[in-house]
This record gives structure tokens, sequence and C-alpha cells, in this order.
């Protein structure tokens, strides 16, 4: 049958418009810190230091930088309650102009039942100069509940800027962990690496390791430190390896070193940064991302036009995968760290700062790299407050005691001055799985509902989005969410729930589609910004032919009746009889030669074309008296003569 099709509205096309939402699961802000001090900048740097004060929950040192509690721009170190953001501690800084808290790292105990850590300055003029650094470790007594000045490494010569990057390792595998130091100046800024054993009586005397940067490259290698498990290269004691960016390498390309267990260093390569990218600007290692036993290796490059995030294997030094910025400027990658499982693959999770995106508002992430990256969690800055949310990433611990991960973020620029915040946010402690879509009825004929429902929905509420596609397959729709259907794709329903299934909506199959068109649907479930996705139900369209319909005004005593469907400007009879009908059609129309159900049809006397859309109606018939309180049945016939021509009987009782 010559039939104009109606598509459903071609949204697939459009999608590229919209940045991808991909959440999943229940991520909840677990805690939100703000600064006190006007231009402090809370939030500088955050590291989790086990449980100081002994509630079980993760605690957390927060960096102010610029703090004048010990002299203007002297910086600061809070310690922090994980469970309730109270104040458990405060480092101030030794002098104006240190900036305390510029890098920190947790060293844990010694043997001596005091937690160590280390807080860095490199601007802070010591016994070796101007600028020449200091890195300090301070340690926490649980007995007293009090921290004091442990001891502290000086830069050796002016300019040295010792404590540019602080790390954490066992690298003399005697079960303590070691003080990895980056003195980013050193050298012209060519850059330098040292560890310093620790030990019950505090840091060794001299370096057991000095790695200077390549001569006169400027690459200022140790501007980003990380440090992981061994990874088996080399025959060494089984130290961690060390993971070293060097952001100013080759023009500012940047590259990213890794200093095996066995002694071997190792350029990571196949990142294919673009010119000033500034690869390494942010590293992170230490967690097995693919789930292959062995840790694996990231790097970042802020300045890759969006930012971007390198993964290579522990195992291969080969690159993983490569995850990219939503916008230009995002600075994506500033700031990288490895979290425990938080998304039930049995890997570990990747956070990610973008401190330049919105206007540096900034962003940050987390994201599951099985069984490719798959976004769990995205969260915006306030709306024009430049505060730079995700310029420092951190695993949190468990802050809420659910066996999960906990991430923190800080916006060191938030607040009307600079006050700087932090947000903790809880990973799900229970796989809520997808929502479980069921088609409850319909046969998918033009024009007739399909009533779907929804179940296993998140017992904290959110908002459902309902889609239906020509196909099965990948897509993105205009609301910027990831869906298992594609084609000619139209959000049909939206609906909000309080957490109680089921929820149903219905959708009316559109007229005009092929005959045995597949209609695929899926519910989208957003709870305030996380998303999970239902399974997919499908359907196929029904053409129901050349359909009838009889209308009576009773008032009027006047029957109309009605084709849709039809050929297009062709000519269609309508029949009546008062007889009945038969199953099968073989009751000659009074005239042609076709055949109808009627039982001694009778032709209504009006000569009638269909429009262009093949839709054909009568002129109100004047009902004669003999048809009161009987029953007539009718029927039409177009002349089509590429499908069945002959339409459905329609029965009408008349009062």
């Amino acid at each position: 049958m010559l039939r104009p099709r109606i598509l459903l509205a071609l949204a697939a096309a459009l999608a590229a418009a919209a940045a991808p939402v991909p959440a999943q699961q229940n991520w909840q802000n677990w805690l939100i810190q703000d600064g006190s001090e006007s231009g402090a900048l809370l939030g500088y740097q955050v590291v989790q230091v086990g449980d100081l004060d002994g509630d079980g929950a993760t605690d957390l040192a927060v960096s102010l930088p610029h703090a004048d509690g010990g002299g203007l721009d002297a910086g600061a170190v809070l310690l922090i309650s994980g469970a309730d953001g109270s104040l458990l501690a405060t480092l101030d800084g030794p002098a104006a102009g240190a900036q305390l808290g510029l890098s920190l790292a947790l060293l844990g105990e010694h043997g001596d039942g005091l937690t160590k850590i280390a807080v860095g300055m490199p601007y802070a003029t010591s016994s070796g100069g101007f600028l020449a650094g200091l890195v300090q470790v301070w340690a926490w007594d649980p007995v007293s509940s009090t921290v004091a000045l442990w001891d502290e490494l000086e830069g050796a010569v002016p300019g040295d800027l010792m404590g540019w990057d602080l790390a954490a390792t066992d690298w003399d595998a005697d079960g303590d962990l070691d003080l990895v130091v980056a003195t980013l100046g050193a050298n012209f800024s060519d850059g330098r690496v040292e560890v310093w054993t620790v030990g019950a009586g505090g840091l060794a005397a001299f370096p057991t390791l000095l790695l200077d940067g390549a001569p006169a490259s400027g690459e200022g290698l140790g501007f980003a430190l990380a440090t992981g498990a061994a990874t088996g290269g080399g025959a060494g004691l089984g130290q961690p390896d060390l993971l070293m960016g060097a952001p100013f390498a080759d023009s500012d390309l940047g590259r990213a070193y890794l200093l095996e267990s066995g002694g071997n260093l190792t350029l990571l390569t196949g990142a294919a940064p673009a010119p000033g990218a500034h690869l390494g600007y942010a590293v992170a290692a230490g967690r097995d991302v693919d789930n292959d036993g062995i840790p694996d290796l990231l790097a970042g490059a802020p300045d890759a036009d969006e930012g971007t995030v390198t993964v290579w294997s522990g195992a291969s030094r080969m690159v993983l995968d490569q995850l990219v910025g939503e916008a230009a400027g995002d600075r994506f990658g500033a700031a990288l760290a490895l979290l425990p499982d938080g998304s039930f693959d049995g890997a570990a999770d990747v956070a990610v700062g973008a401190p330049g995106a919105l206007s540096s508002d900034g962003k940050a992430y987390v994201w599951a790299m099985l069984p490719t990256p798959f976004q769990l969690l995205r969260v915006s800055g306030t709306s024009g407050s430049a505060s730079q949310l995700g310029w420092s990433v951190a695993d949190a611990g468990d802050a809420n005691l659910d066996g999960k991960p906990e991430v923190a973020f800080g916006a060191p620029w938030a607040g009307s001055q600079d006050e700087g915040r932090i947000q903790v946010w809880s990973a799900p402690p229970v796989d809520l799985g997808p929502l479980e879509l069921t088609i409850v009825s319909g046969s998918f004929v033009w024009e007739t509902d399909v009533t779907l429902e929804v179940d296993n929905l998140n017992p904290n509420g959110g908002d459902l989005y309902w889609y239906a596609g020509t196909a099965v397959g990948a897509s993105t729709s205009p609301e910027g969410y990831l869906l298992d259907v594609a084609g000619n794709v139209t959000l049909f329903d939206t609906s909000s729930h309080l957490g109680v299934g089921p929820i149903s909506a219905t959708y009316t199959v559109p007229p005009f589609l092929p005959a045995n068109q597949l209609l695929a649907f899926q519910v989208v479930e957003d709870q305030l910004g996380f998303v999970r996705n239902s399974d997919v139900e499908t359907g196929n369209a029904v053409d129901p032919g050349l359909v009838l319909e009889a209308s009576l005004n009773t008032a009027a005593r006047q029957l109309t009746l009605q084709t849709k469907y039809g050929l297009p400007n062709s000519p269609v009879y309508f029949y009546y009889t008062l007889r009945g009908v038969s199953r099968d059609a073989v009751h000659r129309a009074p005239n042609g030669s076709w055949k109808l159900n009627l039982k001694a049809p009778k032709l209504v006397p009006q000569s009638i074309f269909s429009d262009a859309q093949g839709v054909a109606v009568t002129a109100p018939i004047d009902l004669p008296p003999v048809v009161h309180g009987r029953t007539a049945w009718f029927q039409a016939y177009d002349w089509d003569i590429f499908e069945p021509a002959l339409s459905n009987v329609a029965q009408m009782t008349f009062p």
C-alpha cells in the first residue's frame, strides 16, 4: 500500500550537542567542609591519614597554604574527622611565606605508635637559602590526641624548591613507609627525586636515592609523584615502583617516567600528547584498574585541549586507554587518584579533577575502567564561583564505615573570599543493578497504547526518562544520557518517583511505521546526577491495514463513517447490513467483483475519495426510524492493488 510514512523524531543525530552523563549507582555527598579564613585556600591538598581519633572512620589532612596563623601566608594543615568534619588538630607553618601544605603525604607508623604526616613547603627559605624549600614530618600521638613536629629536611641551595611533591613508599622493604621528595628547582629546574628512609628515630642522615632530571632539560622531574606495589620489573629488593611526572620535558609536551623496583628507569610512551599538554602534571599508581592483579599507571596532561588522562598497563607498559575531558580549557587530568573498587567490578576506580571546567568553577569525576571507561560520578563546582573544584582529589578511605571507599575533592578558591572547600563523596554500599523494565500490555498496532512498567528503583527517589527507538544499539539522548536504543529515538515520557515501584508509562505506537518495524524501549533513572539504565525491551509495529470507524451523533440521529490508513486519493466504498456477518469475506459487493464479510450488503449512497493521507469520511447519514433498537454492521473497501483493501467490520447498535 502506498502510504506516507510519519517517522519518529530523529534525536540520535542531534546527540553530539549534549555531553554524555553516564554516571551509575548512588554516590552520596558525605561531607562538605568550608574554610573560614579569607584567602587561605582550604582544600589545596587533601590526603587520608588513617583513623587518628579511634572512632573507626578514616580521617583527613587538608592544607591551607595561605593561612596566616604562623605569619602571613605561613600556611597550615588541618587534621579533621572524616566522620563529621570536626577539627582534631592544626599544623601551622613555621614562618611568614612558608606556605605549609603545598604537598602532603601520609608516612604511617614506624614501630612507635605515632602516625607521621609529611608536609612540603617548597617556597620556604631554609638553611639552604631563599626558596630552598623545607619538608616537615609531624607525628600524631593517639594517647594524648596531640600532634608535634617530629623531623624535617631542608633544601640544599637557593631555588631548590624542596618538597614540591611528596610520596610514601617502603623503599627499604622493612615494613615501614619511607619518604619520597621532589626537589623541583634542582639543576635549574631539571628536577630531582630523592628517597629518604624513615625509622623510629627519624629521617636518615642522607638520602638512599638521588635521581636527577635529564641535564639541561628543564623538564621538572618530580613535579608529580606516585608509588605503588612492585610490578616485577627487575631483581631488586621488592621495593615499590616510583612513577614520576616531568611535565616540562620536550618543550612542554611532558613525560612520565617509571623507576622500577630493579632500578630500571622506563619512559612511558604512547600517550601522544599535544604541544604544551604537560603530560605528567599529575600521576597515580599503586592500584589495579584492569583486574589483572598488577597495579597500573596513570598520568594527566591537563593542557592538551580538554585535558587527557593516559592509563598504562602495569604489566606490559602499553596504553590501556585514555580519558578525555569534556571541553577545551577544562584542565581534565590536573589531579589524579586511584580508589578502591566503588563500581562493583572488582577493579580500582580513577578519580580525576578538571579545575578549569565551567569557567573555573571546576568539575571532578570518578571513572571505572572495565570493560571500557565508564563514568561513575561527576560533580560540578557552584555556578559562577570560580572555585576550581577538582584542584585536588584524594582517596578518602572509609569515612562512613560502610565498607566502600570515599573520595575527596578540593575547591581551594571556593567562597566569596577564597576560603576554600572540600567535598567528600561516598560510593554506594550496595550494587542496585539495572532498572527492571517490563512491557505489561499492548499489541503494537498503529495508534494504540503500549503500557510499560519499571521497577528496582533507587530507594532515594529520582527522575525517570522513558525512551523509544527503532533499533538496539548505542546512542546518546538529547538530555545527555547514554542509551542502548538507537535509530529514531524519542523521549515519550518523564516522571518522578519516591523510591517505591513499579512505575508505569504509556507509549502510543505512531502510525505509518513499516510492518514489523522494531521498537526498542529503555528507561533512565537520574537521582541527583547519578544515573542507572534499565534493560531493553522490544516489540514489532503492526500495520492494521485499512481501518473503519463509525461514530454516532445521538442528538441529531446521524451516523458518520471514516476510514484511515488507506490509499491516498483513492475511491472508497462503504457498505452496511442489518443481516449480520460471516467469518470469511464471501459475500459479493453490490457494485463490484470483490467480496465482503457482510451478509446481503448494501452500498452507502455516497461517492467518497480519500485525502492525501489516506483518510475518507462520509457526510453525516440520517438514520431512518426503522433502525431504532437494531444493530448494523459496516465495512469499507478502497481501490488498493498493493495490500488487502478490505477494512475491518464496525458494529453499531442504534438507540
